[in-house]
Formats: structure tokens, sequence, C-alpha cells
């Protein structure tokens, strides 16, 4: 069987990039809840990314897609031309 595309749907957003963590810890424990919360985001983008790599490099040459995790599901119109935007630009 012949690979033509990839896509990879509901990708978990990565925040930025990680400076190596908090330099000091906060001192206001909703800040460090929140700069947890980041940490592991990021970490969850990292580890997807990783995981579709090998199949990316699997069916390679075929172009791979990826469309964000959004908001909601996709189950109208508005959400499928999302999808396209984020496929076909």
């Amino acid at each position: 069987m012949t690979v033509s595309a990839l896509v990879v749907n509901r990708i978990a957003p990565s925040f930025g990039e990680d400076e190596g963590g908090l330099r000091e810890v906060p001192a206001d424990p909703a800040l460090a809840a929140l700069e947890a919360n980041l940490a592991a985001l990021n970490a969850r983008a990292a580890r997807e990314e990783v995981a579709f790599a090998g199949l990316a490099a699997q069916v390679a040459p075929a172009p791979v897609g990826k469309i964000p995790l959004f908001g909601e599901d996709v189950h109208e119109l508005e959400g499928l031309r999302r999808a396209a935007d984020c496929l076909f630009g």
C-alpha cells in the first residue's frame, strides 16, 4: 500500500521553549501551580511530537499535515473549514 499523506489530528499545543524550569520557586502557590501546569502541557506536546515522528519517517516522502487540538469537536462545516485551513493554508 502506498501512503499519499499522513494527517495527525488533535495535536496538543506547545507554549514556548522550556528555559530549564524556574530559577527560583515562586512564593505564590497559585503561580507555582501555573508553572507546573505549563511544564506538563509542554511535556505532553513534546511526547506527542516524538510519538508520531517515527510514523512520519516511515511514510516519507509523503507530506504530513497537523491539525491542532481545537476547543471543540469538529462536527460542522465551520470546524471542517478550520481543519482544512490547517492542512492547506
